[in-house]
């Protein structure tokens, strides 16, 4: 193998270390990110589990509120309509 050869196959070998240094800093600053975004995932959902059963007490509340309105309907028509009679 020639000198102008080996010095080619260096430069190379040199060209993929650093190649492999800038990697390494991006893959730890991704993993870095990464946990960072599990974490706020994990805030968010501590969040959201209290507005989630408040939601559904709002809920059952409201079907209560229609099922009752319904009923005073149907009292109030019946009513009306036997009065008539």
């Amino acid at each position: 193998m020639d000198k102008e050869t080996q010095k080619d196959i260096l430069t190379r070998l040199g060209s993929i270390d650093t190649t492999l240094a800038r990697q390494e800093v991006h893959l730890k600053n991704h993993m870095r990110r990464s946990d960072m975004n599990e974490k706020a995932v994990e805030v968010l959902t501590a969040m959201i589990v209290p507005l989630q059963s408040h939601v559904s007490r709002v809920d059952g509340v409201i079907r209560f509120i229609g099922f009752a309105a319904i009923v005073v309907g149907l009292v109030t028509s019946i009513t009306i309509l036997w009065s008539k009679l």
